[in-house]
């Protein structure tokens, strides 16, 4: 892995320390163009946040109730505190994220602005990693369950004492693009870009026969007082599980987590895991509170100084949307991954008070090429080679063989795809059925709740369920597609996948943004990020297995603009946000046509115009796409309308709902016997461009917000640039 490229000052709050560039030099063995400026004091520099972690004197802070400035404070950038909850009367819910982007200069500046010797756009130089941990913390008493999920089995007796921990965690890194043996060593092109490593570990904290993982109070040996535990050691496994009979000692075994790598299998027919373990010590770090008091915690509930004050009343079910870009390995000698929009157009978000945890279901689920349906629905296109589609997209001409028995077909699916559990109207279950899935016996009839945390409703997330079926995965029948069961799987696929909110980072990474840009000041609906990674996408009776995920996808959803609230008069609700996309292109240089595939974000713009009969017309511009800012000539991703190399500036969608009568979800329409959508340029060389846009309305009449889905893809028969994302705006 290039984990090294993704450290930069982001992580230097705590003061100087080692930072690594990619832009010194062509050659991988000088290019690094920090090394010749690290200092002693840089090494030194390496302690520092350690030296912070263990002061335990609130620099390591968030500024989320005393809405102090968050430059004084030196978490890192992409970083949230492990926020845990510890609930007497049950398992309370913890989250730890991380999201960051690099692109080789060392974090000083985003990914289209200048610095240094910069040559090349962030879709040659962007690395990212998208990583999510949920644990559950509770006394040994509520872990009496035995479960196989993430390949592990821990039970406890009911006889032990002391808090423990169980949970998993998720995490998805993309190398950068646009790599070579000169600039990236004699690896580089063994497995080309776009490459995506995914992998998924169970959670525990390493436990004694007669005490739980947590150790100290930050109390004196001879104080009355009970203080907040301070440590524990993080680890895949327990090493000290212990079954029903009492007296019995530490059992059991160290296990260790798994990982896929998308496309580093050496053999095709059998997907490469790896397994492994870590040992990590975590820290209680104090927080400022409401009062600006330094305090060891801060109460969950409560009409003051709690994680859930101040914040606008909602209702606690939310509808949404999610995109991304599905890469899937095709198992050729290029490795070049063919992307696809991976649309969840209705998300049900829903929360619960009682457990503190969320759940998000997705139904509706469309997996399509670059312009939709419109190759199989619309009578005026013919996607072939003659009307100028993308040969290498759409295996025409000479790249027939490029997409290797993959059934690339549009594909609608028929399933449920589920992050966490949730229901107030219960405790959440823990003493729970066991199903041994190797024997096949039968269906649980209860299962252990999948991890999620809800704080408040800007601070929450989710791992992908298991259990749940996913049919019509584009690739596969209902015979042989990937389902979501417990660990073995029964077909030998295994997916995995995680969800959270944008602002559960206090300091976000913003180095893929193309502008200064920030997100707004949502009341009624948040967003965030969405990964899902499957080992298998591949057809029924194809031996080979072909990998595919969604790296980092966005999502939003909100509490819908109800009818009683809606505006009776005309209006203009003018709008203002952020737009974050997963991109993909097809780029050629020098006779030689490569892939990228990065993220990128820029400015949202918008109104909605209301009528006095109910009816609206939303529109949303997104500023600023494909800028860079290279010294001597244009080096960036995007192209202009006449497919030149040029930034792709900014991109209008419109949806008309003049005609309607108080929906708060709006889509693209079809029209006539053609789509909207569409829109063709004669010329040398032809240029087509597909736009799509669906959301919906959120808030009150005089206060209006709005989450979007964005479409985008313009292409000719060699080149071609796909972004599909989300924009988020408030008045």
């Amino acid at each position: 892995f290039d984990f090294h490229q993704l450290v930069d000052q982001d992580y230097a709050e705590s003061g100087a320390h080692i930072v690594y560039g990619t832009n010194g030099s062509n050659s991988f063995a000088t290019q690094n163009s920090f090394a010749n400026s690290m200092s002693e004091t840089n090494l030194d520099g390496m302690y520092a946040y350690t030296g912070d972690v263990l002061a335990q004197d609130g620099t390591l802070s968030t500024t989320r109730f005393n809405n102090g400035n968050a430059n004084d404070y030196h978490t890192p950038k992409g970083q949230s505190l492990w926020q845990q909850v510890f609930n007497p009367n049950g398992r309370g819910a913890g989250i730890f994220v991380q999201m960051n982007w690099s692109c080789g200069d060392g974090g000083n500046v985003r990914c289209n602005e200048a610095y240094a010797a910069k040559d090349a756009g962030p879709h040659k130089t962007q690395q990212s990693l998208f990583s999510v941990l949920i644990a559950e913390v509770g006394s040994k008493t509520f872990f009496q369950d035995r479960t196989t999920n993430v390949r592990y089995e821990q039970e406890y007796d009911g006889y032990s004492q002391g808090h423990v921990m169980r949970g998993e965690h998720y995490w998805s890194y993309k190398r950068r693009s646009g790599r070579t043996t000169t600039t990236d060593g004699a690896y580089a092109t063994t497995d080309a870009s776009p490459q995506l490593s995914f992998g998924r570990n169970p959670i525990a904290c390493h436990s004694g026969v007669d005490n739980g993982c947590f150790f100290g109070d930050g109390q004196s040996p001879d104080s009355s007082t009970i203080g907040a535990p301070q440590v524990a050691v993080v680890s895949t496994a327990d090493s000290c599980f212990h079954g029903s009979i009492p007296g019995n000692g530490c059992g059991g075994s160290h296990n260790p987590g798994v990982m896929h790598s998308m496309a580093e299998s050496t053999s095709p027919t059998e997907p490469e895991w790896q397994i492994g373990s870590f040992n990590q010590g975590i820290v209680l770090q104090k927080q400022r509170d409401a009062n600006n008091q330094l305090v060891e915690a801060i109460n969950l509930e409560g009409a003051t100084n709690s994680w859930r004050a101040g914040q606008t009343t909602t209702a606690n079910t939310w509808s949404g949307k999610m995109i991304g870009l599905l890469m899937t390995d095709v198992n050729d000698p290029t490795k070049n991954a063919i992307p696809r929009s991976f649309n969840v157009n209705d998300l049900t978000v829903t929360f619960d008070d009682r457990n503190d945890r969320v759940k998000f279901v997705g139904t509706d689920i469309d997996i399509e090429k670059d312009i939709g349906t419109e190759c199989e629905t619309n009578s005026l296109i013919d996607c072939t080679a003659t009307n100028a589609f993308n040969h290498w997209y759409h295996a025409l001409g000479g790249e027939a063989g490029r997409d290797a028995g993959l059934q690339f077909s549009n594909t609608s699916a028929s399933g449920t795809l589920q992050f966490g559990d949730a229901d107030d109207s219960v405790d959440q279950p823990y003493d729970v059925a066991y199903l041994d899935y190797s024997q096949q016996t039968g269906v649980p009839q209860r299962r252990p709740w999948t991890e999620s945390a809800y704080l408040n409703k800007k601070v929450f997330g989710a791992i992908l369920k298991d259990g749940v079926s996913f049919r019509g995965g584009a690739a596969c029948s209902a015979s042989d597609c990937p389902t979501y069961t417990n660990t073995p799987y029964p077909n030998g696929a295994e997916a995995a996948g995680a969800i959270v909110t944008w602002d559960t980072i206090d300091k976000k990474d913003r180095d893929f943004m193309s502008d200064n840009t920030t997100e707004p000041s949502l009341e009624y609906m948040s967003w965030g990020i969405w990964a899902m990674a499957n080992s298998d996408m591949e057809a029924a009776g194809v031996s080979a297995k072909q990998a595919a995920a969604v790296h980092m996808g966005t999502w939003f959803a909100g509490d819908l603009l109800d009818d009683s609230d809606w505006p009776t008069e005309p209006r203009i609700a003018t709008l203002a946000g952020m737009a974050m996309f997963d991109v993909f292109a097809r780029i050629e240089e020098s006779g030689v046509t490569n892939s990228y595939h990065w993220t990128e974000g820029g400015e949202a713009t918008g109104s909605v115009q209301f009528n006095n009969t109910g009816g609206y017309i939303v529109s949303i511009r997104v500023s600023n796409l494909g800028s860079e800012n290279c010294p001597s000539s244009y080096c960036g991703s995007g192209f202009d309308s006449a497919m030149n190399k040029a930034p792709l500036g900014h991109l209008d969608w419109q949806v008309d709902m003049a005609n309607t009568n108080k929906n708060p979800h709006f889509e693209t329409p079809q029209s006539g016997g053609s789509f909207s959508r569409v829109e063709t340029r004669l010329g040398t060389p032809t240029t087509w461009d597909y736009k799509s846009m669906s959301g919906s309305l959120y808030g009150t009449g005089d206060h209006i917000e709005v989450g979007a889905q964005l479409e985008y893809t313009r292409q000719t028969i060699n080149e071609m640039i796909m972004l599909r994302g989300t924009a988020v705006l408030s008045e």
